[in-house]
């Protein structure tokens, strides 16, 4: 053995023959380009709080207006299952507070109540998007039967927000709605559209 001392030898010698051999074939190693499911809900949720942050609205939606309901959000555009479609934007506000402002809405007949209550880690909530603006998740309509969207929530630095995301895959033309979660009898009566 050229180059190599005795003493180098004699070590070489003592370790098993399979130990000694030396790898002569280069492989390139395979790696799954695979995700977890928990990374993949975490890039997701990731994807999520970003649009919230930048005021994000699904390009691809339009207020309409409808003769038995009034104002209503249709895509214009293929919106695909589990897609971010905007936020329910507002004034987060704490049950009590919203209770309190709920009444004052109801002794005035100019003004449209658009108040969504809803529990985040364990904790009620309230936003009020009854202000008039630009947003569209305000005005998107109620179905039982044919919600294409639901809200979830999500907590972007360090404050709850409500979003929209498809539940199906929703094709232009298509009203977008969710429902409400308000079976009573009374709200039926006074809205017949809830029924759907």
């Amino acid at each position: 053995m050229s180059g190599v001392t005795l003493s180098q030898e004699k070590e070489s010698k003592k370790l098993p023959s399979r130990a000694r051999k030396q790898l002569t074939v280069s492989t390139a190693v395979r790696r799954s380009t695979r995700k977890c499911s928990s990374l993949i809900k975490k890039e997701v949720t990731e994807d999520y709080i970003e649009m919230i942050k930048q005021g994000k609205v699904v390009d691809g939606l339009k207020v309409t207006e409808f003769e038995d309901k009034g104002r209503g959000v249709v895509a214009t555009k293929y919106l695909s299952r589990g897609q971010y479609v905007c936020e329910y934007a507002g004034t987060l506000l704490s049950k009590d507070e919203a209770v309190v402002t709920e009444k004052e809405y109801e002794v005035d007949d100019t003004v449209g109540c658009y108040m969504y209550y809803f529990n985040f880690n364990r904790k009620e909530y309230c936003v009020d998007a009854t202000k008039e603006d630009k947003t569209v998740g305000r005005l998107i309509n109620h179905s039982r039967t044919k919600s294409n969207v639901k809200t979830k929530a999500i907590e972007v630095d360090g404050v709850p927000k409500l979003f929209f995301i498809a539940t199906s895959d929703i094709t232009p033309d298509t009203e977008l709605l969710y429902d409400y979660g308000d079976h009573s009898k009374q709200s039926h009566t006074s809205f017949p559209w809830l029924k759907l």
